[in-house]
């Protein structure tokens, strides 16, 4: 809510008002004591170009005048020197901030002040944002500016207050927060901070959103999407994840028209080893208009290609908004979601299209769960709930193609909110998409086998059911919608008239009943594992854009009884985001989530433990033992019978910590003839992954005929960096010698990958190379 400006005391406004109009005496003003002069290049000048130095002091100063001052101390008698107070309240700080580029952009003049008593040329929106970022410089302040009064500084140099005397006339008083005087240069925000981008690749939808790091609480999502003629010709947070290639090149998003052939989830055929379970309105409703797949492109082609077009068109936005200086210097950091049940070749594959993409930019791209970001966003927002320390809560992300569900309990409260997994992740495909199927299936149905029936037709009775019936429906079946069917002639039996047709809640009902029913079976099912695991759920978070549909509230919470059913609150808590809302949680929260990472000044809510969803191992010989391995699974080697087995270093179903990574001890014995140029030869061992649908437990040795354990990973082992005079020696019996190597691998599990990294002899070597199959 914008501040009203306070009134000063003195004449009514309408005698100021004459007396801006009659000429008066240059006046000089007798400065207060102890005050000395403000320089141009004095922080005071420069508070519009970087605001974050403001503090919670004040100035009030008179536009049209130039009053007698005396000093005064802050409000609160400090010298603090922290962030701005007004962050949390968007619409003050941009009045405030639009208030002082005018101000620091005025004439002060008395001249000037005669004839334009209250000239200003302060910027808005976007261009404010422009100028904060790009660090430009002010205009040169005249001599008035340089000796203006209102402002002052104590013994130590800081800028102080000053207030209004009452002998002058005085235009509206302005409260605005004063700058202190930096203590050293202030940087160039061209060449300090990032950009930080969260992309949120949708199956079916896909949005960016970004900030800067120097600024954020300020964060923009992208609104405006491209047609074939123009840059911003659809006004929409997400684009649907389409693409099309014709002999002119490749269309995508909204340039596609709507009768035509496009290539539409080809996300899901990243993980191609694990299909998510097709579901019987996947099977049974399949769009006419899709590309069959593996159609004249792959899937990781048709990945690089629509996320290529994101960032073409991201950047292209950028700059529209901010100068060249910024983009050409500020480097960008990208953060990428995916399925929270994606296999890590999956996950692999994403971030290898990113990066051919071009989000790479070096090393700054991440990756984070899609039920992760959306629980990042949500988490503060559920404090009206009253949440205990112990509670756990199901996160439903039902969006257009999947929904996806996540248990989650609450860890700690404060500073931030603190949550662990308690039960694996879910998903169907039973998104909202599938509505629009239905009915358009029904439509022809009903009306398909009447000669004057066009397909053209469903274009416009599509888009009236999913922007207006799927939003007002509520469960009655008394109800009735009308839907256009242009030139459609009457036909009462039909219930066709005026080129419209009356579509019963009946029909309504019935065409979302099945979809209904599909997301209420994922819901109970994970509710059910939840309590497997003594963690029973006490409230369901529903986000994404069918979580914001009213029916779907009304019948998940008919379905699950005493569990409650939360829908996230918007504008909650700051920043007050006005963009927010659960059908951009996902890109919201990975946004969040790649600023607090980036900047130690943003803290959100963290996840500080994952359930793991497979088994994770490596492969090794052992000596062989008769009272611990079996007779038949001992092979002759160097030697020794010796014995191949599987080494399980992450347990299906235990809780995977990022802050207590795990040690992989390993022991190898290299000939000291065999060493070349002094050094010790690199190495590779393989990571192997077993899923364990039976539950049956994993295999404790090798067998290479064994298509249940799956290779996931290849490491490359840079023992060349070790250096030789470290290693202890042994000679064996035969007189040979040879160097004892014992190292380790510390592994860290992060949301999206894990990190291996060499360590010897208390002494760390970096990351290993991870090449995924």
């Amino acid at each position: 809510m914008k501040r009203k400006a306070e009134k000063t005391f003195g004449p009514s406004p309408e005698s100021r008002a004459t007396k801006c109009r009659r000429p008066r005496k240059k006046r000089a003003t007798k400065p207060a004591p102890k005050q000395r002069q403000v320089s141009a290049g004095s922080r005071s000048d420069s508070r519009v170009e970087h605001p974050e130095a403001v503090d919670d002091r004040f100035i009030t100063s008179d536009v049209g005048e130039q009053p007698s001052v005396r000093a005064i101390s802050g409000r609160d008698g400090t010298n603090s020197t922290g962030p701005p107070v007004h962050a949390g309240n968007r619409g003050e700080k941009e009045v405030i901030e639009s208030i002082e580029q005018g101000l620091a952009t005025t004439d002060w003049s008395a001249e000037k002040a005669e004839s334009e008593p209250n000239c200003s040329r302060a910027s808005e929106g976007e261009m404010d944002k422009r100028s904060r970022l790009s660090g430009a410089a002010e205009p040169r302040a005249t001599d008035a500016q340089k000796t203006r009064p209102g402002v002052s500084e104590d013994e130590d140099g800081d800028t102080i207050a000053a207030e209004i005397e009452p002998d002058e006339p005085a235009a509206t008083r302005l409260r605005l927060p004063l700058p202190r005087k930096p203590r050293s240069p202030v940087p160039d925000l061209a060449l300090d901070g990032k950009i930080i981008v969260a992309v949120d690749f949708g199956t079916t939808f896909s949005a960016l959103c970004w900030a800067h790091t120097r600024y954020p609480d300020d964060q923009s999502i992208i609104e405006q999407w491209p047609d074939n003629e123009c840059l911003e010709a659809f006004s929409n947070a997400k684009v649907p994840t389409e693409l099309q290639y014709t002999e002119d090149g490749c269309k995508w998003g909204f340039q596609i028209p709507h009768d035509v052939q496009r290539h539409q989830w080809f996300k899901l055929g990243l993980d191609p080893k694990r299909p998510r379970p097709i579901s019987g309105l996947a099977s049974a409703l399949a769009d006419e208009k899709a590309a069959p797949p593996g159609y004249n492109q792959s899937a990781e082609t048709l990945v690089v290609d629509y996320l290529s077009k994101l960032r073409s068109h991201f950047v292209s936005v950028l700059k529209q908004k901010l100068p060249a200086s910024v983009l050409d210097t500020t480097p960008m950091q990208y953060t990428i979601t995916h399925p929270a049940i994606w296999s890590t070749t999956a996950v692999a594959a994403t971030k290898r299209c990113a990066e051919k993409a071009g989000m790479n930019e070096g090393e700054n791209l991440q990756l984070v769960t899609e039920p992760e970001a959306a629980a990042i966003w949500a988490l503060p927002r559920i404090v009206p709930y009253k949440p205990q320390v112990g509670d756990s809560f199901i996160l439903c992300d039902a969006g257009g193609g999947t929904v996806d569900l996540i248990s989650y309990q609450i860890k700690a409260l404060k500073p931030v909110v603190q949550v662990t997994e308690v039960a694996r992740g879910d998903g169907g495909l039973c998104g909202s998409t599938f509505l629009n199927r239905r009915f358009t299936a029904f439509l022809r149905a009903k009306l398909g086998g009447h000669n004057a029936w066009r397909d053209e037709m469903l274009e416009e009775a599509v888009k009236r059911f999913d922007t207006d019936v799927k939003r007002r429906f509520k469960g009655s079946k008394k109800s009735t919608y009308q839907i256009p069917v242009p030139a459609f002639p009457d036909e009462e039996s039909l219930g066709v008239h005026n080129a419209r047709f009356t579509l019963t809640g009946e029909e309504v009902y019935d065409i979302f009943e099945p979809v209904i029913q599909e997301v209420i079976s994922l819901v109970t099912r994970q509710i059910h594992s939840a309590e497997a695991v003594d963690a029973p759920a006490r409230g369901i978070i529903l986000v994404g854009g069918f979580g914001e549909n009213n029916y779907l509230y009304e019948r998940l919470c008919e379905a699950v009884g005493k569990v409650e059913v939360l829908r996230p609150p918007k504008g909650f808590v700051p920043p007050a985001d006005d963009d927010a809302t659960p059908w951009t949680a996902v890109v919201h929260g990975a946004l969040m989530k790649g600023l607090a990472e980036a900047s130690n000044t943003t803290s959100v809510a963290t996840i500080s433990g994952r359930k793991a969803r497979n088994y994770f191992g490596t492969a090794s010989a052992k000596a062989y033992d008769e009272t611990k391995h079996p007779v038949g699974k001992r092979s002759k080697a160097n030697k020794r019978w010796e014995v191949n087995t599987y080494d399980w270093f992450i347990i299906k179903g235990t809780t995977v910590k990022e802050d207590k990574p795990m040690h992989l001890p390993y022991h190898i014995e290299v000939p000291v003839s065999a060493i070349q140029n002094g050094a010790l030869e690199p190495i590779t061992t393989t990571i192997f992954k077993y899923d364990d649908l039976g539950d049956t437990g994993p295999p404790l040795f090798v067998a290479y005929d064994d298509s249940e354990v799956e290779k996931i990973a290849t490491l490359h082992i840079p023992l060349d960096l070790i250096s030789i005079k470290r290693l202890n020696r042994r000679k064996r019996d035969d007189g040979s010698e040879w160097y004892i190597v014992d190292f380790s691998l510390r592994v860290t599990c992060y949301s999206s990958e894990t990190i291996y990294e060499l360590r010897h002899k208390r002494s760390d070597f970096g990351r290993v190379s991870t090449e995924y199959v």
